[in-house]
């Protein structure tokens, strides 16, 4: 079965199935968890992605009709609200946390709602998300100061995914992303930057969505942040490349274009080494690996599945990596021997589907009246359209193995650096060598990160953003935040989209520190200690989650910025491909190239 883990045949399972247990794989996750947990040097904590909103089909024969409330895309959708469902569920999930999982992210927050049959309006369970969100761990025996073991009570880290009114039609726009941090005090949420449908590759992204941003700012503090996730490259290969206006500066070819958006120094810098919250990377994204969604469980939404991911291989896939041998091969037996002809067929079919509500007979129909399908015409039939279906998702999901993608320019580098680079193609060799930079940059970025803890509070007063204006074809960010214990200051300038750009940095300082003195809005402490997680009450909380010594800005009484004076800034991150700046001197910056200074005052 090939999927991205969202289909639970054995939902609602009162004990652990016994077909299950002899697989032996509920011992190798718990063997998972304690190598992490006691990992040498770091060790690294463990999320589970929770999904309790749906269940695969199979579970109507496992489990009573009453566990359900009616069929959607993914299988069925649980009836939560039932009062031994809940309870089945609040107890599944205590078992889970029992395992020494370190964190919990709710699938699909907004998803769990019903309708009032009164009123007709449709509601949000909040009730149930809460009660999600409070149940905690209890570890006995854990040795205390005297000769007695005593217990250890802590919440695992709650994140949901709420895009809430999502899938109204304002919701892009009505969405807060705080639902659930505005009634637990301990939770985190999804950032509008990383909820499924972001678009980095469109011209002027990085401008019509900056209203986005500055709510990063005030409320990143408990967001889960970053620009790449499985949803988000999901929804950018399936938008029509012959439709949008995709920002051709981000590379040469369509997949150029989609591997940098979710891929870009600049971008990563900014959330890595500058705004608030939490940020999370995707393997795929980082490794250019293609990614897309496959689910090939039934053959009722199979076949629409594929169609709605037709755009996947003018994104992600070449005529070279298409004449790979090995590369889609199960589909290569159907009789789609080039790219263009499988391209081709795959447009016919999210428009047959859209034309025919995905009546699959009407579609078999339509294709073999239309004479479009030339030497495939007699292979055409209901049956024919499943089994490409299946077998399309085999192949995608073998593009979309990170490790097989990431061994492959791992043997054009190896090969590189002995001395044998003829035998492969220059374009191969530079894919390598620019992933490789990029690898080591954002490996730079993270580490900054982790060293610099504080940088996951929202905005206080000393910390503010501007993107310069007049934009004159490029969008450039520039910003200033200061840790509030040792005052140390960081300085941003990044050119997130457009042409290139030539900046002398003191004079953007400058720029920078006039805006500020103009009285533009300042974000208030009292907008920060709300939104901030250092006001989690830490005894009901894990403290390895959250580290709150450095919070208090008011501990050690840091020198603050003079908006009349400049700090001694020296710059630590540096894009590639970009040259050590001086402070006083031109630089250009290219587009997805950034600096990051820092100055100890």
């Amino acid at each position: 079965m090939l999927n991205w883990g969202y289909d639970i045949p054995l939902f609602g399972s009162a004990a652990m199935n016994p077909s299950l247990l002899q697989t032996g794989r509920p011992h190798e996750f718990l063997e998972l968890i304690e190598t992490f947990h006691t990992m040498p040097g770091r060790p690294v904590k463990v999320v589970l992605d929770l999904v309790f909103g749906h269940a695969d089909n199979q579970g109507l024969d496992l489990l009573p009709g009453a566990f359900f409330s009616g069929p959607n895309m993914y299988g069925q959708d649980v009836n939560f609200r039932h009062p031994v469902v809940r309870a089945m569920l609040l107890e599944m999930l205590r078992r889970k946390m029992q395992w020494g999982i370190d964190g919990i992210r709710v699938d699909g927050a907004q998803d769990f709602k019903y309708t009032d049959p009164q009123t007709g309006e449709t509601l949000y369970d909040d009730e149930f998300l809460t009660m999600l969100g409070e149940e905690e761990v209890r570890i006995d025996g854990v040795q205390g100061t005297g000769t007695h073991s005593s217990a250890l009570t802590y919440r695992p880290w709650m994140v949901y995914e709420d895009g809430r009114p999502w899938p109204r039609d304002d919701w892009e726009l009505a969405s807060t992303y705080r639902a659930m941090n505005d009634q637990l005090d301990h939770s985190f949420q999804w950032a509008p930057t990383i909820f499924a449908y972001n678009t980095p590759f469109l011209y002027t992204f990085w401008v019509t969505k900056w209203w986005r941003i500055r709510e990063v700012m005030r409320f990143g503090g408990r967001w889960i942040s970053g620009y790449a996730n499985h949803d988000t490259m999901r929804r950018g290969i399936q938008a029509d490349p012959f439709s949008v206006r995709y920002n051709t500066l981000l590379g040469d070819t369509l997949k150029d274009v989609i591997d940098t958006s979710y891929n870009s120094p600049a971008t990563t810098l900014l959330m890595q080494g500058f705004l608030p919250g939490v940020p999370m990377e995707f393997v795929q994204a980082l490794t250019h690996t293609p990614w897309a969604f496959f689910r090939d469980t039934d053959t009722t939404y199979a076949l629409k599945v594929v169609a709605e991911e037709s755009f996947f291989l003018e994104w992600q896939v070449t005529p070279d990596d298409y004449a790979r041998e090995g590369f889609f091969a199960r589909v290569k037996r159907h009789g789609f021997s080039d790219l263009d002809t499988l391209r081709r067929f795959l447009h016919h079919l999210l428009r047959l589907t859209e034309i025919t509500g995905y009546d699959q007979d009407k579609m078999v129909r339509m294709l073999l009246e239309s004479g479009l399908m030339g030497n495939l015409t007699g292979r055409i039939s209901v049956q024919w359209l499943q089994e490409f279906a299946h077998d399309w998702m085999r192949d995608a999901a073998d593009a979309c193995n990170a490790e097989w993608d990431t061994e492959q320019a791992q043997q054009v580098g190896v090969g590189e650096s002995e001395g044998e680079g003829e035998s492969f193609p220059s374009d191969a060799v530079q894919r390598w060598e620019k992933i490789a930079a990029k690898s080591a940059f954002n490996r730079a970025t993270r580490e900054y990160r982790q060293r610099n803890a504080w940088l996951r509070d929202s905005f206080r007063s000393s910390d503010r953003m501007i993107y310069l204006e007049p934009t004159d074809g490029s969008v450039i960010y520039t910003g200033v935040r200061q840790d509030p214990a040792t005052g140390t200051c960081i300085f941003l300038i990044a050119n997130m989209e457009g042409q290139p750009k030539e900046v002398v940095p003191a004079e953007i300082w400058a720029e920078l520190q006039n805006s500020w003195l103009g009285g533009e809005e300042e974000l208030s402490s009292d907008v920060a200690s709300r939104t901030n997680p250092s006001h989690i009450n830490s005894s009901r909380t894990n403290p390895s989650h959250i580290n709150s010594s450095h919070i208090n800005p008011s501990r050690n009484n840091p020198p603050r910025i003079n908006p009349n004076s400049t700090p001694d800034f020296k710059p630590v991150l540096i894009t590639p491909g970009l040259a050590s700046p001086e402070w006083d001197q031109p630089v250009t910056l290219h587009n997805t190239q950034a600096i990051l200074f820092e100055a100890k005052l």
